[in-house]
């Protein structure tokens, strides 16, 4: 499906909307018992939170919705700055609402922030798959072989559990993955902007050069939407890579379970002969 963000149209409309609005709150007459945030109108500053709340909104009823508060928020902009006293007093009654709810939030106290600790890889460490399985003699505590759990983030990031706490290495290196990951789609998403951009100018760039009767101009849409299409051939390189290690990595991971579960199996048989010997030998 379609994002709403990666329409041309849509996008063009949404940002046509913000310009207006931050146009109109210039506009706009303020009450002096508002305090300021520095030299920010507080209307611009509304206006600015509200678009970077909806930024990253893919659901079109909300998309619409929000669309819709903006329109109206535009027309009573307009009335005001007209000289509306309805709209000038609507307004300045929003404005004074959102002051009260701000100092509620600031006279509450802040929740105590836990400090995450911070880990980095341990040079020359190894890796769980050049170690595993272990002998039997290399096994510290009572002895006993854990078979790992194969557990997974998604469908590429997978890992051996063991059991027991999280280490913190492990956990950066799951954030690390993802955050990789997050960032190669956003590159993804935004190289094709770029190449429907490219290819709207390349279009338009036609069009010119018929009405002004230039047969000799042509427009090449490798101009524009090269540098798209080479940033996406790039990413799409790297996922690719990232998915056949991803694969190898998974494929190893299941090869150790295997051995461990063997393993266990075996000496799980070697404690119960022991055990059977002994009891034998006190008879």
């Amino acid at each position: 499906q379609r994002l709403p963000r990666h329409s041309g149209p849509h996008r063009i409309a949404c940002i046509a909307l913000y310009r207006a609005l931050l146009l109109q709150c210039q506009n706009v007459p303020l009450p002096n018992d508002i305090p300021r945030s520095g030299s920010v109108n507080p209307l611009v500053w509304q206006v600015r939170k509200g678009f970077r709340r909806h930024v990253s909104q893919t659901s079109p009823a909300r998309i619409r919705e929000a669309l819709t508060v903006g329109y109206n928020a535009h027309k009573l902009f307009t009335a005001a700055a007209k000289g509306s006293q309805a709209a000038t007093t609507q307004i300045h009654s929003l404005l004074r609402l959102q002051e009260a709810n701000r100092e509620i939030s600031r006279a509450q106290p802040r929740p105590v922030r836990r400090e995450r600790p911070r880990v980095w890889p341990v040079e020359g460490g190894m890796k769980i798959e050049d170690i595993r399985p272990r002998p039997q003699h290399e096994l510290g505590g009572t002895g006993r072989r854990k078979v790992p759990i194969l557990a997974s983030v998604s469908k590429k990031i997978a890992f051996l559990r063991f059991g027991g706490k999280q280490s913190p290495f492990l956990s950066r290196i799951l954030r690390d993955w993802v955050n990789r990951e997050q960032a190669w789609r956003g590159t993804l998403e935004r190289a094709t902007e770029m190449n429907e951009l490219g290819a709207a100018e390349s279009e338009w760039e036609g069009i010119v050069s018929q009405v002004a009767g230039e047969p000799g101009f042509k427009s090449d849409k490798n101009d524009w939407t090269q540098t798209g299409r080479q940033v996406a051939a790039e990413v799409h390189r790297k996922l690719k890579a990232s998915n056949e290690k991803a694969k190898q990595k998974v494929a190893t991971m299941v090869k150790i379970v295997e051995e461990e579960k063997a393993l266990y199996e075996e000496e799980r048989i070697e404690r119960r002969r022991d055990k059977n010997k002994k009891r034998k030998e006190k008879r």
